[in-house]
């Protein structure tokens, strides 16, 4: 996989940290940033997908919302349009 430089600066603290672990586990810094960076991304595409599905479920509490206070059609049509629209 091609790979491009970056450059950051991050708190002498840290960088201390990287480097025992680094040495610690015979990686480099930079294969920790890596590995940092990729678990980052991981999450923040994992972040988007609860943000989708919360997004779905508020549409269901929405249209729910509406069938209790604007009941339409008999009990069993309300209950048949709520079992289609939980099931999508």
């Amino acid at each position: 996989m091609a790979t491009s430089p970056i450059s950051t600066r991050v708190p002498q603290e840290n960088y201390i940290e990287l480097k025992k672990i680094a040495q610690d586990t015979g990686q480099t810094v930079s294969d920790l940033v890596n590995e940092a960076i990729a678990r980052y991304l991981g999450r923040a595409g994992a972040g988007a997908r609860v943000r989708g599905r919360l997004d779905q479920l508020e549409a269901q509490v929405n249209k729910l919302t509406l069938m209790m206070v604007e009941p339409q059609g008999t009990r069993a049509e309300r209950a048949t349009a709520y079992l289609e629209m939980t099931n999508k």
